[in-house]
């Protein structure tokens, strides 16, 4: 057998097992929004999108997938309201100290427009300190936040993750079984299907193409974060450096976001049609 047959079947495997665990996930819930904790003592409300797993092929040409509910072309993690007027991405990594400060600083702002439904976030959570400074804490630990999403548990263990995060150069979040201890913070989350994930490293491909997709936008650091399409600027007075700088951006996404959708649609032009005696002759329109 080919490699490439081997691979397929893998990939349809994966794919087929994938698809039997979410349809198990959605028959005991049987609503369609799950309640997320987004940072401590903060509740949201995220919406599974679909059960369907996407693959992709990741540098080491295994299988990538995708944790349960992903959106944008199956590389992030959705909270938040499916039809809010502002977008929020967010890239980051778990080894980032400021990845960690600007959730702290702007998670209360984050919580109350998507409590209001006027507010969405999609995760990319990524691997690139790892590559900087070595070590694999980056990947597990983005590995392991998959996981949590496909028990509905990302945002509360997001949160603890971030509430652990070591000093940068310190990888202990390449030791799994820390990861698995701090699972416990969050209720329900260390069951025999989250273990399996995160010693198996299952969504450990789909983090190294969010990695990718990262560097081809060749972003200057993480957290990156782009509200409706445009880039927020992270540095002192921009965007990102306070809750009021963020919010204000926000406020002003929403209120785009609005006037879009009010805006009448284009009519026809009501002008009379010209007879054919009267057209411009094509000599005529192009002088």
């Amino acid at each position: 057998m080919s490699r490439a047959n081997r691979n397929g079947k893998l990939v349809a495997h994966e794919r087929r097992r994938a698809e039997r665990a979410a349809r198990e996930i959605l028959a005991k819930r049987r609503r369609r929004f799950m309640v997320f904790g987004l940072v401590p003592a903060v509740v949201t409300s995220a919406v599974i999108t679909g059960i369907a797993v996407q693959t992709y092929r990741s540098q080491d040409d295994g299988p990538a997938l995708a944790p349960l509910g992903t959106v944008a072309d199956s590389k992030a993690i959705e909270v938040g309201a499916e039809k809010a007027p502002a977008v929020l991405e967010v890239y980051e990594d778990f080894r980032c100290p400021a990845c960690r400060a600007a959730e702290a600083r702007l998670g209360e702002v984050l919580q109350r427009h998507i409590q209001s439904g006027r507010l969405r976030l999609e995760y990319h959570p990524l691997a690139a300190i790892d590559a900087g400074l070595g070590g694999k804490g980056s990947l597990r630990a983005a590995n392991a936040v998959a996981c949590a999403q496909d028990l509905a548990k990302f945002a509360h263990y997001h949160a603890v993750l971030f509430s652990n995060q070591p000093e940068e150069k310190n990888d202990r979040f390449a030791d799994r079984a820390e990861l698995l201890r701090l699972a416990e913070n969050v209720p329900g989350l260390r069951t025999p299907a989250f273990e399996q994930c995160v010693n198996k490293g299952t969504h450990e491909a789909w983090v190294r193409t969010v990695t990718e997709e990262f560097r081809h936008h060749k972003f200057q650091g993480t957290p990156a974060m782009l509200l409706n399409g445009r880039q927020l600027d992270p540095h002192a007075g921009g965007a990102m450096a306070s809750k009021e700088a963020f919010e204000g951006a926000v406020l002003e996404a929403i209120a785009e976001a609005d006037r879009a959708s009010q805006a009448p649609s284009p009519t026809p032009s009501s002008s009379p049609a010209q007879s054919p005696e009267h057209a411009a002759s094509p000599s005529a329109q192009s002088s």
